[in-house]
């Protein structure tokens, strides 16, 4: 049994292509107004953050200012628009880190910091721990 066949003229071919077309103007003006440059939000970071050079050595394992160090199990980490990445993505190359530790001293949270973040951390005062 055949269906397609019997069926030929339910959709004329005309009426699809400037359905098509109607469509495709529609969303033009909204493409333009999606293309402008929109300055994102600043982030949140916890109080008790502190900020670093990171390298993912071999994970878990990372340095942190050249010192080793490790990832937590369960660790979480933030790219620039704080969308959670996979370690292994990041390869070996270093990134200027604003970081939390856990409560057994790994770390726990990371957030990869863009160019103005990064700059502000480095001017920023170090507080005593």
């Amino acid at each position: 049994m055949n269906r397609c066949l019997s069926l030929p003229h339910r959709i004329p071919r005309r009426r699809f292509i400037s359905g098509c077309a109607c469509a495709a103007l529609a969303v033009c003006p909204l493409g333009s107004a999606l293309a402008q440059d929109v300055t994102p939000l600043p982030r949140n970071f916890p109080e008790h953050v502190k900020s670093a050079s990171m390298v993912i050595v071999n994970w878990p394992n990372i340095r942190i200012n050249a010192t080793p160090d490790r990832l937590s199990p369960g660790a979480r980490i933030y790219d620039t628009h704080n969308l959670i990445v996979s370690p292994t993505s990041l390869g070996n190359l270093p990134f200027w880190v604003n970081y939390v530790r856990e409560s057994h001293g790994m770390v726990h949270e990371v957030w990869i910091l863009t160019p103005q973040e990064a700059a502000l951390a480095q001017a920023a005062p170090k507080s005593v721990w």
